[in-house]
């Protein structure tokens, strides 16, 4: 009974798993494909301040400007 148990949870777990796997591939996929296409102005600026982190920046010492989603522009 306790072998039976154990043995579903590893397939239960192997299946969970899987499932990530192909959802991250899909994703992955799916943003290669959209490579060509330039960020949004949100994205982008997340982008920055996530590449200043990783350059050692501390956050919001230099991209301090971050815009609420969805503004409009004026023109």
């Amino acid at each position: 009974m306790m072998r039976k148990a154990a043995e579903r949870n590893r397939v239960l777990e192997a299946t969970w798993i899987f499932l990530a796997v192909i959802v991250l591939g899909v994703v992955i996929v799916i943003r290669i494909r959209l490579l060509g296409i330039p960020l949004e102005r949100d994205e982008g600026g997340y982008a920055y301040a996530g590449q200043l982190m990783l350059q050692g920046t501390a956050p919001y010492k230099l991209a301090y400007n971050m815009k609420f989603p969805m503004r409009t522009m004026r023109t």
